[in-house]
């Protein structure tokens, strides 16, 4: 079984670059990591999805809006997939409890945001 939904993101995510007080960058990732929790619980239930019990394929695709640039992958996911896990889709994000691909997409339309498609294994 496959579930795909759609999570807004704010137009500036945190990034190691932006020489950021650790204090401002951790509060900004916790306001996204929790405002995809929020969502994505919202579409586990919407989409009757049971609670994670087992391994499953996780693929994010983070669209970039206007004036927003490609951006490393890995500072990038960190804060959703957090939000995912908490919102009961993964057990973990361990490679013993999920297959993780991300990709990033330019799309003017419907970004800042992140495309998530979870697979049952």
């Amino acid at each position: 079984m496959q579930w795909t939904f759609l999570v807004p993101l704010p137009a500036k995510l945190p990034s190691g670059n932006s020489r950021l007080h650790w204090r401002v960058m951790w509060k900004q990732r916790a306001a996204i990591k929790d405002q995809v929790t929020l969502v994505a619980r919202s579409e586990r239930n919407r989409l009757g999805a049971p609670v994670a019990a087992k391994k499953r394929d996780v693929r994010l695709v983070l669209l970039r809006g206007k004036g927003q640039r490609i951006m490393d992958a890995d500072n990038a996911i960190k804060a959703p997939l957090d939000g995912i896990v908490a919102a009961g889709w993964l057990v973990d994000d361990s490679g013993k409890w999920c297959t993780l691909s991300v990709d990033q997409v330019k799309d003017n339309a419907r970004g800042p945001a992140l495309e998530v498609r979870v697979t049952a294994v």
